[in-house]
């Protein structure tokens, strides 16, 4: 382990290369699509640029979850009951992620343009709770 916290992995040969653990975001979706889309709108690219992977997984009809991955080519689509908590998508979204270290969030925001960068660097934004935070 390196002192920034990353694992060296060992590459073909004698040196060694010292790699970032993945990351993925989790997308959990029970609003409008219109809401989403201007959620996809802000994390897509940032996605697309860091090599993050981006996993949605939507409470919709099966017709309206096959549209969407037909209209969202390269992203994982994963649908679910309409009913669905936003826990249990969550809890979905994790299992098909199986990154190292998984990002959550929700249709209803609009991620800065440097969310995914500063996730990749172990930096919070302002105003946005950590860990450590309470919700009380």
């Amino acid at each position: 382990m390196t002192a920034s916290g990353f694992t060296e992995r060992p590459s073909i040969g004698t040196s060694r290369v010292v790699s970032a653990p993945a990351l993925a975001v989790v997308l959990a979706s029970t609003r409008s699509r219109a809401q989403l889309d201007a959620c996809l709108a802000s994390l897509l690219p940032q996605c697309q640029r860091s090599a993050v992977s981006l996993v949605v997984v939507r409470a919709d009809s099966p017709d309206a979850v096959a549209q969407l991955r037909a209209d969202t080519p390269g992203i994982r689509v994963i649908g679910a009951s309409p009913s669905a908590s936003k826990r249990e998508l969550r809890r979905l979204g994790m299992v098909e992620a199986a990154s190292d270290i998984v990002a959550l969030t929700d249709d209803d925001q609009v991620r800065d343009p440097n969310w995914v960068s500063r996730l990749r660097q172990g930096r919070r934004m302002p105003n946005e709770p950590g860990p450590s935070d309470s919700s009380a």
